[in-house]
């Protein structure tokens, strides 16, 4: 079974991307179609706005601007289809805005989609070992646990409460 994406976006950089996977057949997803103000370069259809799409489609995966985040979640709940955002800056009324769609469709949001920012997190989400702990004034991190101190230190325990600042 395929699931029909609209990329959201498609002429900018990841969009594009996001529409060759698509092409591809990458993981059971096709492209039904794209949409771009600016146009696609490529050899798929895009349209210039969500009016215009005529296309089946199972969901949305959003590589816009911030900007176009209430008339593309306005679709969304129309059409009844999940959304992947994958935009940033969103200000605080958008914000509002997703958190309203949220309630009537499935949208998954995510600050950034960069490999490296993914792998970052999750990392930091395993294991922050090797991080010295609130208090310890030595700057050095050490290769191997200390005798008495726990393996497990984390990022946050080094934030200074007074400053917001990180120490070391």
């Amino acid at each position: 079974m395929s699931c029909e994406v609209l990329v959201y976006g498609m002429g900018g950089h990841m969009g594009r991307e996001v529409a060759a996977l698509a092409l591809g057949g990458y993981r059971g997803v096709s492209l039904a179609c794209g949409v771009d103000v600016n146009g696609y370069d490529g050899n798929a259809v895009c349209h210039a706005s969500l009016n215009e799409v005529t296309e089946k489609c199972d969901c949305i995966i959003d590589f816009s601007h911030h900007s176009a985040t209430a008339p593309l979640l306005d679709y969304a709940v129309r059409k009844g289809l999940p959304v992947v955002l994958c935009t940033t800056g969103h200000t605080e009324e958008e914000k509002q805005i997703i958190q309203t769609a949220a309630s009537k469709i499935p949208v998954f949001l995510s600050a950034n989609m960069s490999v490296g920012v993914a792998l970052l997190v999750e990392l930091a989400k395993k294991d922050c070992r090797g991080f010295p702990r609130r208090g310890n004034r030595d700057r050095r991190i050490p290769s191997r646990p200390q005798a008495g101190r726990s393996q497990r230190n984390c990022i946050a325990d080094r934030a200074s409460p007074a400053s917001g600042s990180s120490k070391g």
